[in-house]
């Protein structure tokens, strides 16, 4: 995948994360989200738990994490969409 693709994303997953987010925090609040082309794809008690869980399950390695709270927090390479290769 292209950095402009990386880049797109990171832009749809970010802006699909804070229009759930609402909803999310009901039900959610305090795990991880692992996202990945706009979907919620599953929920990690940890960043490291999601981190391992996306590493399993897409083998290009490009993923979303957020953590599910009210406040921002910046998890650093987490919140964003990696590529392994």
């Amino acid at each position: 995948m292209t950095r402009e693709g990386k880049m797109a994303e990171i832009n749809r997953n970010a802006s699909r994360f804070a229009e759930l987010l609402p909803g999310l925090l009901a039900d959610h609040e305090g795990q991880y989200v692992l996202m990945r082309e706009g979907k919620v794809v599953g929920f990690h008690s940890s960043a490291m738990e999601a981190q391992t869980a996306g590493n399993d399950r897409f083998a290009d390695g490009v993923f979303s994490i957020q953590k599910i709270t009210e406040e921002v927090e910046h998890l650093g390479r987490y919140a964003y969409a990696l590529s392994q290769q």
